[in-house]
């Protein structure tokens, strides 16, 4: 999921367990895909899905607003004096 918003592409989501429902519904309230859940799921719905995705370009606009927001947080190695600091302080 997040290479797929790193990279600024809208997300057609099956989710099947654990956190994928939230995840899920996390991409959906930010308007950068759409979900179909397992009973919904057939080859209409996910042609029918894709095309509402590949068509309207909020979704495309959605996912390259989460793409810049992954781009501008710090790095792993920007984070970790940080994240050590705090560390020596507890």
């Amino acid at each position: 999921m997040l290479d797929s918003l790193s990279a600024g592409l809208p997300l057609l989501i099956a989710p099947q367990a654990a956190d994928h429902f939230y995840n899920a519904s996390r991409v959906v309230a930010a308007g950068a895909g759409r979900c179909l859940h397992h009973a919904d799921l057939t080859p209409a719905s996910v042609s029918r899905e894709l095309d509402l995705l590949l068509r309207d370009a909020r979704y495309r606009d959605a996912a390259a607003t989460i793409a810049a927001e992954i781009a501008a947080m710090p790095s792993a190695a920007d984070a970790l004096p940080a994240l050590t600091a705090l560390a020596d302080q507890v």
